[in-house]
Formats: structure tokens, C-alpha cells, sequence
């Protein structure tokens, strides 16, 4: 019976021995007027008539969010609008999500994981394929110039 209590012992000591605590502390949003802010280049996907999809990254420090604007078109009639806001973690999209609630603008907004997802329908309803297209190309054109100066 010694023998089975030692094994049993030996047994939780060595599961307690060999858990450890790895590093996975997530970065918070600590911003004051030094962080330093960074918008990627954007770059615009078509699928002629049916969507179009606007991707890009923002960085806050060394927090990076990638996010992709896209518009889905019925008969060149924009139907759909979303904003997606991918974090590298999902207790810093809570964090995120958590203070847009605190500031009223969680309005049309859902957490998914580490993404926080926008219907922004309501303002390209109905509007044109061909205007949207022409709007989104200016951004990057207005992205390249503010980079190049």
C-alpha cells in the first residue's frame, strides 16, 4: 500500500512540477500623445459590379489591428456594408469593443472573437458601384500623397 500512496505522490508532484506559466500576457492600449500611429498602405480587391474590399493595417505602438472594408453590390447598388477590425488578441478587441460602448459608439457593432465587426449599410445604401470605386480610389491616392511628402 506504501508503495501505491509513493507512486500516487510522486505522481502529483511531477504534474505540479512540470506545469509552468507561459507568457502570454496581452499588450494594453496605454495611449497618450507620443504613441506612435501608423496607417499600411491600402490596397483595393474588385470583383466588377459585385464587391469591393478595402484592406489595410493600423498600428498603435506596437499594437498592429488589421481591417478590412467591404461592400457587397446587387445590380451596381451597393446592398451591404461592413468594417471588420481583426486585434491580435480577443481580450484587446474586448478592451476595444468595451470602450466604443463606454463612448456610445457600439451602435451597429458586434465582437466576434478578435474581431469587431461594423454594418456601416446604412450609409452606402444604394449607392453606386461606380462612386464608391471612385471614392476608394482617392483614399489610397490621398494615402500615397500623405506619404510622399
Amino acid at each position: 500500500m506504501k508503495k501505491y500512496l509513493f507512486l500516487a505522490a510522486l505522481f502529483c508532484m511531477g504534474s505540479v512540477c512540470l506545469t509552468s506559466c507561459g507568457d502570454d500576457d496581452d499588450e494594453e492600449f496605454n495611449f497618450d500623445d507620443n504613441t506612435e500611429y501608423k496607417v499600411g498602405k491600402p490596397t483595393l480587391k474588385k470583383e466588377d459590379g459585385k464587391r469591393l474590399t478595402l484592406s489595410y493595417t493600423e498600428s498603435y505602438g506596437k499594437i498592429k489591428v488589421d481591417i478590412v472594408e467591404d461592400w457587397k453590390f446587387e445590380n451596381r447598388q451597393c446592398v451591404s456594408a461592413t468594417v471588420t477590425e481583426t486585434y491580435p488578441s480577443e481580450s484587446l478587441a474586448k478592451t476595444a469593443y468595451n470602450e466604443m460602448q463606454k463612448e456610445g459608439e457600439a451602435e451597429n457593432l458586434t465582437r466576434d472573437g478578435k474581431k469587431l465587426i461594423f454594418d456601416s449599410s446604412s450609409s452606402y445604401k444604394g449607392m453606386s458601384y461606380e462612386n464608391l470605386e471612385e471614392m476608394l480610389n482617392w483614399r489610397i491616392k490621398e494615402w500615397d500623397h500623405m506619404m510622399n511628402k
